[in-house]
């Protein structure tokens, strides 16, 4: 198939892999594939298993958190999941018409909450009208803060869709911004306060250096012309005041550790769709004891002493 970037494609004909060619291998699959089991992608992957596989339950705090994000991430993409402001009948203890629809001031009502679970069941983002406003307020923020960076979001190409052939394999990349003139690709991420040490901490845990290595490799596939000058960055933005922003780019050597993560987690996939064969954990090696473990243990045994426990004297 020949590499392409698609304009148009929505966040559902994504995720649902709507494409020639699929199942397609992508970066969560291949970070899955590598920090799980091949068995945990084929159940992840909309074309496989199909299974929404459960992750751990958040609180509703930790939700309502990240759809605040989202719809930031949407409102400076311009683009993005639909968004549903809560609206519900008046109530006539506060001299409202019943027949009439109000903005929700919150969650608190039945019939808010009923309309809140019913979007985000299909998608979409829910947002209680007047946390809507803030929201706009915040990324005109961010816009400021990032054009005094040199970055015009308005000059960017949102959510291009890459398809291409990775090693043979048939693979696809959703990038938040990308400006082919320039060769920059930025990904967003929305936060409430910036963090260096949390976002290196997250490099390895959500396989950044594998999505830095895998974008770079499809914009260069579908455009040959610019490769070997793909500039690929994270642009972190603060939700809260004073919206700072933080450009960060990973180095030459972990984007070349990201590739070489993509590029084994390609081959065990294509063996898995040749053989039909999905692998889970199994039976895995001994857990190691850790050399801060037997040192630790070692420096107690050598003073002699016992733990605080042992020296109570029995009633």
């Amino acid at each position: 198939m020949t590499a392409q970037l698609l304009r148009g494609v929505t966040h559902a004909e994504y995720h649902a892999d709507a494409f020639e060619g699929s199942p397609r291998f992508s970066r969560s699959i291949a970070v899955r594939l590598l920090q799980q089991s091949p068995l945990h992608a084929w159940a992840a992957h909309p074309k496989l298993g199909g299974q929404a596989v459960e992750e751990p339950e958040e609180d509703a705090q930790v939700q309502a958190r990240l759809e605040r994000g989202s719809l930031i991430h949407d409102l400076l993409l311009g683009s993005g999941a639909e968004l549903v402001e809560i609206h519900i009948h008046g109530d006539k203890k506060k001299g409202q018409d019943p027949s009439r629809l109000y903005p929700a001031p919150s969650y608190a009502t039945k019939e808010a909450r009923a309309l809140r679970d019913a979007a985000r069941a299909r998608g979409a983002i829910p947002v209680i009208p007047d946390k809507l406003e803030e929201a706009y307020g915040a990324a005109e923020g961010i816009k400021k803060r990032l054009r005094l960076y040199g970055i015009h979001l308005e000059a960017f190409e949102p959510e291009a869709t890459a398809l291409w052939d990775s090693g043979f394999v048939a693979s696809k990349a959703r990038m938040d911004l990308l400006n082919l003139g320039l060769g920059e690709v930025l990904d967003l991420k929305v936060v409430d306060r910036i963090s260096i040490r949390a976002f290196e901490a997250g490099v390895e845990r959500y396989g950044l250096d594998v999505q830095a290595a895998a974008y770079t490799e499809a914009v260069e596939t579908c455009h040959p012309a610019i490769a070997g000058r793909i500039s690929f960055e994270f642009l972190l933005v603060e939700r809260l005041p004073p919206h700072d922003v933080a450009i960060v780019p990973l180095s030459p050597a972990l984007v070349d550790l990201g590739g070489q993560k993509w590029r084994r987690a390609r081959g065990i996939w294509a063996r898995c769709l040749e053989s039909g064969a999905w692998p889970g954990f199994g039976r895995v090696e001994p857990i190691e004891a850790k050399p801060w473990q037997l040192e630790a243990e070692l420096v107690h045994m050598a003073s002699g002493s016992e733990s605080a426990f042992n020296k109570i004297a029995p009633e």
